[in-house]
């Protein structure tokens, strides 16, 4: 009786410790989300998921899956015997702040041209707007390549600045590193080529101002 039990024992242990292919895909109330973090807690390992909402990810059973996305509240799953999972996250996370742009309301029927100055059939100058207000409010700072494969990404700023501190948090909101930059001219690189695979957003303070968050996607 002790061969068949041994057997049985090393048998469950086996199918306990093997690791399988776990593949499913995230969505919200509405649509599939891609960028998704899927990782197995207490570990450095995980995926995103790809624009299709799709992963696929080795875990073993009764490794906890931690699914999290920018805006939505974290979900754990603890793995079964399962091998295809659909997820659906619920909820939001506020964000810190949210910067609303107003501009009054003008009806014209067309641009009539567009040289040094541009006019309406309104006959509002509208060189200003694109100059001024369309630059600073409108437009905003850029990271590429986004995602990044080896975790190199660029920040293209609108204007020097003479004192940049970058912030990267965690999903979660953790806080993993932090950057500081002088005189700089238009760009700046942010290394996170040590980080896991995942989403990381960018708090950038400039001058004393704080600029738009990014969202950088290492995958």
């Amino acid at each position: 009786m002790k061969l068949p039990t041994t057997l049985f024992l090393f048998t469950m242990s086996f199918v306990a410790f093997s690791q399988t292919t776990i593949k499913g895909t995230v969505s919200d109330e509405i649509a599939l989300l891609s960028g998704t973090n899927i990782f197995i807690k207490n570990s450095k390992v995980g995926v995103v998921s790809n624009t299709e909402g799709y992963f696929e990810i080795q875990a073993k059973i009764d490794d906890t899956l931690l699914v999290s996305y920018l805006g939505y509240n974290t979900k754990e799953i603890v793995i079964d015997n399962e091998k295809q999972i659909h997820l659906k996250l619920e909820g939001s996370i506020a964000l810190n702040e949210v910067e609303i742009v107003a501009y009054g309301t003008t009806i014209c029927s067309h641009v009539i041209r567009c040289y040094n100055t541009c006019k309406t059939t309104c006959g509002f100058d509208v060189t200003y707007l694109i100059n001024n207000d369309f630059k600073s409010n409108i437009l905003t700072e850029k990271l590429f390549p986004n995602p990044s494969k080896n975790g190199t990404f660029q920040l293209i700023l609108l204007k020097p600045y003479r004192d940049i501190q970058v912030q990267v948090n965690g999903i979660t909101g953790q806080l993993i590193k932090t950057f500081s930059y002088q005189n700089v001219n238009n760009k700046i690189s942010i290394d996170l080529s040590q980080n896991p695979i995942g989403i990381y957003i960018i708090n950038i303070i400039a001058d004393g101002k704080r600029l738009s968050p990014k969202k950088a996607i290492r995958g």
